[in-house]
């Protein structure tokens, strides 16, 4: 027989086994390039078009998917070559070389990497449509059209292309292992990891510990993100440390007579936990990635409207710069007198746009913010429009000093400091950055200013959560006068729009709360993926063991075990693996989405209570979602064993 047509055969004979790891690759391969595609949709990065804020909520999920991909694909490879091992020890006793497995491997594993990458990208380009459809059921995404750009196909084969590498690698060493004997026995061996014990579970205790109470006490962000990366070694060894400790508790209790009722469990929960370890470690990657995400999304979505009265100090504000938005005071004064809120303030702001950045006096800024910056001439303040405690990391590049043409000669400044407050609502076209300077200099550069001379009008109303229709109004009266009027100053009218647009809040709340409901959908399918894995691979590790309990309930049986005490004892050690890797999850879900909000934004404490009730809600969520799910699964589990066993299955006697 040829090798080629041996490899056929095999094929046809593990079909079943092949075509678990396909779906699994092929699955995500689908998702990732989904997502690729929204990612790098030219629509979904232009900020004229979509809202940063909405479509940067693309960026964790996206990541979380590439974590996703790379556990899933190893659990589904290393489950695949548990069962293909004592095949190859088969192999080898009739004269097989190792080469010739490896080649075996190689051969396998790239037939089915290009098919299983094929089929993704195919139902990857399918259900794009669909999610995209049902995106823009959910948020208003205009004009923007779903897009397969190349570089989403790029991204996404030279990712899996990579992946499959490293799967290759590990199945290539994992067949290696030494000994045809231990080949052959591999299907019924434990796992043997290099650090096992109490001791190494009690040092994955303490730093895990270590690490969530860092979140909490020290405010800093890279603490966070070492903490974020030391957890996972530190969960890993508690996990694996689990199983000594049971050996040790089991050894405890069949000391005393008293729990001879639960010797049977007692006596199986270190298996149990060794064998679910790797299992146990990836639920709870996968839910506390789901639950912290989330209960982000969940977050930006209740506090949309603190948000929205944060970033934007006034109701409604618009720029007048370059002969842009120079509508007449009455026809201003007409749009606000139609308002269903009355309008309690209408101030202007001079300011000056030299190249970078724009001037302001600090005698009109601290007339109209209500502010005492005291300026002496030559210097200026540096002004940053920066919410404060928005969670947001910025570099800010204040200017050290500054060399401006006025009519009077050159006019040098220098810094004073720098100042980051919100004092009015962020324009486009204003940008972010500004210069506070004495009233004189304001002078002496205004005087040299032509075209450069604007002003920032401040509209404050009774409750700004009525004046949609006037912002809308005034946005369709200030585009109507810049087509007329003036030329364009961009070359695209979407970024023409943009740029000349009022800031307000309301617009501002609606975005932020169209942020949170995208966040929301694309967490929760997300979530929901992570969440039917986790099932899955739940499914297939008690699958794999189901003969090994098969046989163990045989032996009972024959001493005198009694269904009803069968379907307990076989409950047992379900609800561990079950609810063990959700509740950890949704604890360290929980500390990290606190830790991030409480020490990183350092909210009120009205808000750190809210923050606490969000990761509170999506940790109850997934665990009911799993107590269903173990509910069901358990009846029917329970129920198929007794059938086997050929026990009755009504349990009512």
């Amino acid at each position: 027989m040829t090798f080629n047509r041996m490899l056929l055969r095999m094929f046809r004979a593990n079909f079943r086994r092949y075509l678990l790891y396909f779906l699994c690759s092929s699955f995500a391969v689908m998702l990732l390039f989904t997502f690729n595609s929204l990612y790098t949709n030219p629509g979904f990065n232009d900020p004229s078009l979509l809202n940063g804020r909405i479509s940067s909520n693309l960026v964790a999920p996206r990541w979380a998917l590439i974590v996703f991909s790379v556990l899933f694909l190893l659990y589904a490879q290393s489950a695949l070559m548990k069962s293909r091992k004592a095949e190859f020890g088969l192999f080898m006793v009739l004269g097989m070389t190792r080469g010739n497995i490896c080649r075996l491997i190689l051969m396998e594993n790239a037939l089915l990497a290009l098919g299983s990458m094929a089929a993704g990208f195919l139902a990857g380009s399918l259900f794009m449509k669909l999610f995209y459809l049902l995106l823009t059921r959910i948020i208003d995404l205009g004009s923007i059209s779903v897009t397969f750009s190349k570089e989403s196909y790029v991204q996404t084969a030279l990712f899996f292309a990579v992946l499959h590498l490293l799967v290759i690698a590990v199945s290539v060493l994992s067949a290696l292992q030494p000994g045809i004997l231990a080949l052959l026995k591999s299907a019924r061996t434990a796992e043997r990891p290099l650090l096992r014990g109490k001791l190494a579970g009690m040092a994955g205790a303490l730093l895990l510990i270590a690490c969530l109470l860092a979140g909490w006490l020290v405010r800093a962000e890279w603490i966070f993100q070492c903490t974020l990366l030391l957890c996972w070694p530190a969960l890993y060894l508690l996990l694996t440390g689990l199983g000594a400790w049971a050996g040790a508790r089991a050894a405890q209790e069949r000391r005393s007579p008293r729990n001879y009722r639960n010797m049977l469990f007692i006596s199986g929960l270190r298996h149990t936990i060794i064998r679910f370890r790797n299992i146990s470690f990836l639920i709870t990657l996968l839910m506390t990635m789901a639950i912290f995400l989330s209960s982000l999304m969940l977050d930006i979505y209740i506090r949309s409207w603190n948000n929205a009265s944060v970033s934007n100090p006034y109701s409604i504000a618009y720029a007048e710069l370059y002969g842009k938005n120079a509508i007449p005071e009455q026809t201003l004064q007409r749009i606000t007198g139609s308002s269903r809120t009355p309008l309690v303030s209408s101030q202007t702001l001079g300011v000056l746009n030299m190249p970078h950045p724009k001037f302001l006096s600090s005698e009109q800024l601290n007339a109209v913010a209500g502010t005492d910056y005291q300026v002496e001439r030559g210097s200026f303040l540096n002004l940053f429009l920066v919410p404060e405690n928005d969670g947001y990391s910025r570099i800010n590049q204040p200017l050290a000093d500054y060399d401006a043409e006025a009519a009077s000669g050159k006019l040098h400044l220098v810094s004073a400091g720098t100042v980051e407050r919100m004092l009015f609502n962020l324009i486009p076209v204003m940008g972010d950055h500004f210069l506070i300077v004495n009233p004189a200099d304001y002078e002496v550069l205004r005087a040299d200013i032509q075209n450069g001379l604007g002003q920032i009008h401040l509209l404050q109303f009774a409750d700004w959560q009525q004046t949609g229709a006037v912002d809308r109004e005034l946005n369709d009266t200030l585009a109507a006068y810049n087509r007329e009027h003036t030329e364009p100053w961009y070359n695209q009218a979407s970024l023409e729009e943009f740029a000349f647009k009022t800031s307000s809040r309301i617009h501002e709340y609606k975005e932020w709360k169209q942020s949170g409901i995208f966040g929301l959908t694309v967490m929760g399918f997300v979530g929901l993926i992570f969440y039917v894995s986790s099932c899955v691979v739940l499914h297939f590790g008690l699958l794999s063991g189901l003969e090994a309990e098969q046989r163990k309930y045989r032996k009972l049986n024959r001493i005198g075990i009694t269904s009803r005490e069968a379907v307990q004892q076989m409950k047992r050690p379900l609800r561990l693996i079950f609810f063990l890797p959700y509740g950890l999850g949704a604890l360290m879900a929980g500390c990290f989405f606190c830790s991030i909000l409480i020490n990183l934004e350092a909210p009120d404490p009205a808000d750190a209570g809210l923050i606490l009730l969000t990761a509170l809600i999506t940790g109850a969520v997934a665990i009911l979602l799993q107590l269903v799910f173990y509910l069901l699964y358990s009846r029917r589990y329970t129920r198929s064993m007794l059938q086997h066993l050929q026990y009755s299955t009504d349990l009512s006697s």
